[in-house]
């Protein structure tokens, strides 16, 4: 879709200003709509409230993206904040957990551990150890998805089993390998692992 933000801003604008959700929700589910133009009709409007009566008629993973192309700083963090823990929670477990980590460090750690607390146990761990990293460092920009796979398997085994794990994870491109101590022994392109013969180990 070309992007013309003015014009989107102008379809939906009086309904957010109506509080026409309903109508809202409909016209936005007609509409290609990128989560970048939906970021800048977000940081365009002149409350808060609208900005919130946006998010949440629109889809969870259109939100959580479309908060996360924002611009850093302030303002998508007091959206964030603004949101209940637990659509805060639901919003960042639509992302990967870099951007999710992201998002979150700019809220106030009081905030971040409401929000924390309504995420499963496992993520909120990941996103923790993920907070720990200055945002421009390498742990910063790192992500915790990924694939593993045991080196016993053979190229067959291992996209069965990349099939399986890589259904959780967003973007990936390289298989990690490991031993029965999860280990790191290397990794595998995983071009390299597809066109390699089944029973290659």
């Amino acid at each position: 879709m070309a992007r013309d933000t003015r014009g989107l801003r102008a379809q939906l604008e009086p309904l957010v200003n109506a509080g026409d959700l309903q109508a809202l929700a409909t016209t936005l589910g007609d509409l290609d709509v990128h989560p970048s133009d939906v970021a800048d009709l977000l940081e365009s409007m002149p409350t808060i409230e609208a900005q919130l009566a946006l998010l949440r008629v629109l889809p969870s993973e259109l939100a959580s993206e479309a908060l996360a192309e924002m611009d850093d700083g302030e303002e998508r963090g007091e959206l964030l904040a603004a949101l209940s823990p637990a659509e805060g929670a639901d919003l960042l477990g639509e992302l990967a957990d870099d951007d999710a980590a992201d998002l979150i460090s700019e809220l106030e750690p009081d905030e971040a551990a409401r929000i924390l607390a309504e995420l499963p146990a496992e993520d909120a761990l990941e996103l923790r150890d993920l907070l720990l990293y200055d945002e421009e460092s390498a742990g910063g920009r790192m992500t915790t998805e990924l694939v593993a796979l045991p080196s016993r398997l053979s190229a067959a085994e291992a996209i069965e089993e990349v099939r399986r794990q890589g259904r959780e994870i967003e973007d990936f491109y390289a298989i990690f390998v490991i031993d029965a101590r999860r280990t790191l022994l290397g990794t595998v392109p995983l071009d390299d692992l597809i066109l390699a013969a089944p029973d290659t180990p």
